[in-house]
């Protein structure tokens, strides 16, 4: 493994660890300990083997997980059957809110699907409505993706993009969001995490120095813009965003800040 996957990983694993930390809803049928279920035998520590403190994490990502999980709380209430979640690493939504009648599809790279199908079925996971589709954003089509998973694009939708366009070019981002509009149904919804800087700034500046101070350049995070920039990516793709549900989150720096945008298709 390269030093930058390894840094993912403990990525995903602490976010993972984190989920699991929080007192979290969850509907009737669902499991409310299914992320203890997927984590395991994890424990929170850097890729060198040294202990970490999900302290500051979960500081950071709590009103991020509390934004998703009321998007998902939300669509279920509105009577939407389908929920996407992009990037979904080894989130467990798709225990946590099973719901009769609804299907998750959760996408990530073919070998995080792996791992989290072999951590679902050794812990007996009911995964009846559940699929797991492996994808590379950077070079996959997520709408023939989807075609082939099962996903009616008949019916709406709520699709979740949490914490992923940060780690994908401007044009994978452009690609995905309009890859996700071709599947979406009169009345789907996109939720999604924006890392943005203020207006004014430089945003290969912005981003060369985000990408030094966080990771020593080990891992590339390339999509850092402005709100304007972004929601321009969004209305292009066809998606209407809806302003007042423009949310700022925690910032990650004195300029960069992490924004909660919802929009409909």
């Amino acid at each position: 493994m390269t030093a930058e996957t390894d840094a993912i990983a403990v990525v995903r694993r602490s976010l993972a660890l984190c989920r699991a930390g929080k007192d979290r809803p969850h509907t009737a049928d669902g499991d409310a300990n299914s992320q203890e279920l997927i984590n395991q035998e994890w424990k929170p520590v850097d890729p060198d083997g040294e202990s970490m403190d999900l302290g500051i994490l979960l500081t950071m990502t709590g009103p991020r997980i509390e934004f998703f999980d009321e998007q998902v709380l939300n669509a279920i209430a509105g009577g939407i059957t389908q929920v996407v979640i992009c990037g979904a690493g080894f989130d467990d939504r798709a225990l946590r809110f099973r719901t009769p009648g609804l299907r998750f599809f959760d996408l990530d790279l073919p070998e995080v699907s792996a791992e989290k199908a072999r951590r679902l079925r050794s812990g007996g996971a009911d995964t009846s409505r559940l699929t797991l589709v492996p994808i590379d954003f950077r070079t996959d089509d997520v709408a023939a993706a989807l075609d082939v998973a099962g996903h009616d694009a008949s019916q709406p939708t709520l699709f979740l993009a949490e914490h992923l366009f940060v780690f994908l070019t401007k044009r994978d981002v452009i690609a995905l969001l309009a890859g996700l509009h071709r599947r979406a149904a009169a009345g789907s919804r996109l939720a999604a995490t924006l890392e943005s800087h203020a207006a004014g700034l430089d945003s290969d500046t912005v981003i060369a120095e985000f990408n030094r101070e966080f990771f020593g350049d080990i891992v590339a995070m390339p999509s850092i813009y402005s709100r304007s920039t972004f929601l321009t990516l969004f209305v292009d793709a066809g998606w209407a965003v809806e302003a007042p549900d423009v949310v700022r989150g925690v910032p990650h720096t004195d300029v960069i800040d992490t924004e909660f945008v919802s929009a409909i298709a």
